[in-house]
């Protein structure tokens, strides 16, 4: 009898083992069927026990276990498992929280953390915002009591508060977050390369932010200021850092059309543009690239007729006088001519 052999917390272990082997191999149907095996023989077994104290082991193993589910989930956008299991993780944890709450408090932090992540990969924008300041309440409260948690800790947080409010287009909160985030890494970037590269990207998603918010002077700074840390790190080149170079000066040419800075903007478009034409054939890029040159030259398109509008609204006004005229003098025909003219020189541009 299949539902006779597994009794033991052994065996449920190892089918979530054979779970994860299921999932790497893209078997998905077999391995969610092995979780669900698993987790209902640990549910049995927590049952038998008396007391929260008495099967705290057992809710902490299976805590663990649905906390890596919901991760592997993630890492192969099943984001609506994903945020099953770490909803699972959470509550299991939030019930440890009596029995050891310096131990299972993390546990639950970081669960938090991630089940924000998935629940706005999922839509819900908002609940995920909350459950994040959750999260960074609960690191502080313990990093308060117990020294666990550092300020780079908390910036995970805040990256992804100012992530999710740049969804609800609420501009000035992402601000503020990325600011948090940026001052942080500011004080480590010289320590690694990998923290030099959050604050590289730090600085090139305020820069998106800023001009949402239409700051194009702000954004421009801090589209240099991520450029400059790209560079850095592109002293041995990397492609991803090449990639976020073009996409830093395609922010900043944009920037610039609307401070009027034509010249520059051209330059910079031209130089993003390039790269991602040379580079649409990456496998993994095709699609992405092939939009990022559609939204280029529509950029360049907007800066063409900004640049040159001042030189297409100069002559109306004699255009407009010559029309005059040639109603005085009667001749309409040289006016229609005209106003044709005008008209292709206005729109052909």
């Amino acid at each position: 009898n299949k539902d006779n052999k597994y009794t033991d917390g052994r065996t449920a272990d190892s089918f979530f083992k054979e779970g994860f082997i299921h999932l790497k191999e893209g078997r998905l149907p077999i391995a969610k069927e092995r979780f669900e095996i698993a987790e209902k023989r640990y549910r049995e077994r927590i049952a038998k026990k008396l007391s929260i104290r008495g099967s705290e082991r057992l809710r902490e193993e299976l805590g663990e276990e649905c906390f890596n589910v919901g991760y592997k989930y993630s890492t192969k956008g099943k984001y609506t498992l994903a945020k099953k299991y770490y909803a699972k993780a959470t509550v299991l944890f939030e019930g440890l929280m009596e029995v050891n709450e310096y131990k299972y408090g993390v546990y639950l932090a970081n669960c938090k953390t991630n089940l924000g992540i998935f629940m706005d990969e999922t839509g819900n924008t908002e609940r995920g915002l909350e459950l994040q300041q959750e999260a960074l309440e609960l690191k502080k409260r313990i990093n308060k009591k117990y020294n666990k948690f550092s300020e780079v800790d908390y910036a995970k947080n805040y990256i992804y508060m100012s992530d999710m409010y740049n969804k609800l287009q609420n501009y000035d909160k992402a601000m503020e977050y990325s600011n948090k985030y940026i001052e942080i890494f500011e004080k480590y970037k010289e320590k690694n390369d990998e923290y030099c590269e959050r604050l590289a990207n730090a600085y090139f998603f305020a820069g998106r932010y800023l001009y949402s918010m239409k700051d194009y002077n702000k954004s421009v700074e801090y589209n240099n200021k991520a450029i400059e840390l790209f560079n850095k790190l592109n002293a041995i080149p990397d492609f991803k850092y090449i990639e976020m170079l073009a996409s830093c000066n395609w922010n900043k040419g944009v920037s610039k059309i609307y401070l009027k800075e034509y010249e520059e903007a051209e330059k910079l478009l031209k130089k993003a543009k390039k790269f991602f034409y040379n580079n649409r054939n990456v496998a993994s890029k095709i699609r992405v690239y092939e939009s990022n040159i559609k939204l280029i030259k529509k950029n360049l398109r907007i800066l063409y007729r900004q640049k040159y509008r001042g030189q297409i609204l100069g002559p109306i006004k004699y255009i407009i006088k010559a029309y005059i005229l040639q109603i005085r003098i009667g001749w309409p025909r040289f006016y229609s001519l005209s106003f044709d003219n005008y008209s292709i020189l206005f729109w052909g541009r």
